[in-house]
């Protein structure tokens, strides 16, 4: 095991740079183009992340990083090992802060391999155990849990060509393997996501599912299984599959039993000819019935709130990424917020673009009650590649003080209305057709508000000829609801 401390990190400030609560930061690892961030924690309102990255000899292995809450790099250690490749994947692998201050991860070495890394406060290594998983292995989502003598790590054990079960190890406080389980079913894909504490028990939460390709006959539903101390299965739930949501992301039980989560819906969108789904929060009674449900935006591939987090006073913030469409036929994924109330009342959302495409991959809360999120942002054609960011949310959904956008409730994705905005890129004269009226909003590269104008039913022409060239994004609302927002290009 080789151990490199650094600080490489490259910082691109996408916006904004003043007056504001938060940001949104792209990060190039200067000895390659990737930098996958995978989970997060805060520490007394240190950021502890870690991503997949490589040492001085292009050895792939995994990085742990400290920021401060200006996302400035505090301290940094590569972590790679001889006998194998250290590997993240773009699912989600999580990470724990440790009883004894230090961190810890789950991850996989290659097939057969997996493995747990353990550092200390100070990201020195305690150890790096390996264990053979046979007959599959755990490449994909990872979590893990501290319990009295030792650690639950969860993993998904997958045979090719066979079906998707659940690994569940347990290990002492050093790593070394006390036990091992896997359940499922044939022809069924159990997949867990995440592990809490119930009571002297423990639930694993996931999502069980056919194993066909995507397609009409497809199902996923959230899938919930109690185990004991020695792994022994005590009981399992599986919602009933024809319910629009596909699985557990996240989720809490609340002082009356029931339960508020994070999801992605299973559907087919006939428009697109294609499985897909959307991002939603659920709430459940004591006895697992939905007593409300919301899911945002239009049915495309891979979307969903991957985390959730409560607030200090109850709230919920999910979290996750949203495909928009900029102009016809070109969508890019954004990171979304959005912030509700345990009777599912909605605080506000907003989508935030990072490079080009934006993938949310864990969610933690700063004791001032700003949200700390990272991922992993693609950037394409010449100088591209695959960037991690980290953006910072005031509490009250802000990043910039002198204007809050974009920032809105999350009707205008449960409601979208039709919008035509062209051409783009514009030179003089902006057109908007509407199917009602409503109102302009143009800002700049910066978020900064420069004119707004009245819309009334039909092609409405905007005047763009004073406005300065480069990027501009605009948004489209009707009283209190946005009915649209995009980025333009004055040339």
């Amino acid at each position: 095991m080789k151990v490199f401390f650094l600080s490489l990190l490259f910082v691109v400030f996408l916006y904004p740079l003043n007056a504001q609560p938060g940001f949104v930061k792209a990060f190039d690892e200067s000895v390659a183009q990737s930098a996958d961030f995978m989970d997060v924690v805060i520490n007394h309102d240190t950021i502890v992340l870690y991503s997949l990255a490589w040492d001085s000899t292009h050895t792939q292995g995994i990085r742990f990083s400290e920021l401060d809450t200006l996302g400035n790099i505090i301290k940094e250690a590569i972590f790679v090992d001889a006998a194998s490749i250290l590997t993240t994947t773009t699912y989600r692998k999580k990470i724990i802060q440790t009883a004894d201050g230090g961190y810890a991860i789950f991850g996989a070495a290659g097939m057969p391999i997996v493995y747990m890394l353990k550092v200390n406060h100070n990201l020195e290594l305690d150890f790096l155990e390996k264990y053979v998983d046979t007959n599959g292995h755990t490449l994909l989502n990872t979590t893990l849990l501290e319990v009295d003598d030792g650690f639950l790590l969860v993993g998904r054990h997958v045979i090719t060509g066979a079906d998707d079960d659940v690994l569940v190890l347990k290990v002492d406080k050093q790593g070394q393997e006390v036990w091992r389980k896997i359940y499922g079913e044939l022809e069924i894909d159990d997949i867990i996501i995440e592990i809490k504490e119930f009571g002297d028990d423990f639930l694993l939460m996931g999502s069980r599912s056919s194993n066909s390709f995507p397609n009409q006959s497809t199902w996923g539903a959230p899938y919930l299984m109690l185990i004991d101390k020695n792994g022994n299965e005590k009981w399992s739930w599986m919602m009933d599959a024809n319910l629009l949501p596909a699985g557990f992301m996240d989720g809490y039980m609340l002082a009356d039993s029931s339960w508020v989560f994070s999801s992605g819906s299973w559907e087919w969108s006939d428009h697109n000819g294609s499985y897909g789904s959307r991002p939603m929060v659920v709430r459940m009674d004591k006895d697992f019935n939905i007593t409300w449900q919301k899911a945002f935006g239009e049915i495309f591939n891979k979307q969903w709130f991957t985390d959730l987090e409560q607030t200090a006073n109850g709230d919920f913030i999910a979290s996750g990424n949203l495909w928009r469409e900029y102009e016809e036929g070109v969508l890019f994924s954004r990171a979304a917020h959005y912030k509700f109330k345990a009777n599912g009342d909605s605080l506000w959302m907003r989508q935030d673009s990072v490079l080009e495409d934006a993938w949310v991959m864990g969610t933690d809360l700063l004791s001032s009650g700003s949200i700390i999120s990272i991922g992993y942002t693609d950037k394409y054609g010449a100088g591209g590649g695959r960037f991690g960011f980290l953006i910072k949310i005031g509490a009250d959904g802000c990043i910039d003080t002198l204007n809050c956008w974009p920032v809105g409730t999350d009707e205008d994705l449960l409601f979208p209305q039709q919008v035509e905005v062209y051409p783009n890129p514009i030179v003089d004269d902006l057109t908007v057709s509407m199917l009602s009226s409503g109102t302009i909003w143009l800002y700049d590269g910066m978020g900064r508000f420069l004119r707004k104008q009245a819309l009334i039913v039909g092609q409405n022409a905007i005047n763009v000829h004073r406005i300065p060239k480069g990027m501009l994004f605009y948004e489209i609302r009707k009283g209190d609801v946005v009915l649209s927002r995009g980025k333009l290009v004055k040339e």
